[in-house]
């Protein structure tokens, strides 16, 4: 238990981040002692991803368009796979423990997260060989920004 918050916020150590998807502003994480969000590691992640242009990948690369004024775009639900995933999540369904993530949501610049049905729904748009000619190169592009010792020769 914290005895005097005001000391406990002076022991911070401050990051500023641009959220990934259509962030103006910057957000401003830090370690504390309170509990805000139990997927704060993904903010590393999520860094990672602004700064190797992830997003504009898989804006150049979209070869789907929703309709829907509602819609998602195709990099947020992909993205929100991935980090579903690398969250834990098991199942499509499991998708839906980030959607209730405020802080996370900011972090992404995000409104609201994807359902695991809009997930689901997405992937079902696509046959193999769809799926293989979108991810083919941009795993090519991936790996190659990927540090040293991960590049297989």
């Amino acid at each position: 238990m914290i005895q005097n918050p005001s000391r406990a916020s002076e022991q911070n150590d401050w990051q500023e981040f641009k959220p990934l998807f259509f962030g103006g502003g910057k957000i401003k994480i830090c370690d504390t002692l309170l509990a805000v969000t139990p997927f704060g590691g993904l903010s590393v992640l999520i860094e990672f991803f602004a700064r190797i242009g992830l997003v504009e990948q898989l804006e150049n690369r979209q070869f789907y368009q929703p309709e829907s004024p509602n819609h998602y775009d195709p990099g947020q639900v992909l993205v929100g796979f991935m980090l579903s995933v690398i969250a834990g999540a098991q199942r499509f369904a499991h998708a839906n423990q980030l959607r209730a993530d405020r802080a996370l949501h900011a972090l992404l610049g995000m409104r609201r997260f994807p359902s695991d049905d809009t997930i689901l729904n997405y992937f079902r748009r696509f046959s193999q060989a769809e799926i293989e000619r979108f991810w083919r190169p941009l795993w090519r592009w991936l790996i190659g920004r990927l540090p040293c010792p991960f590049r297989h020769p």
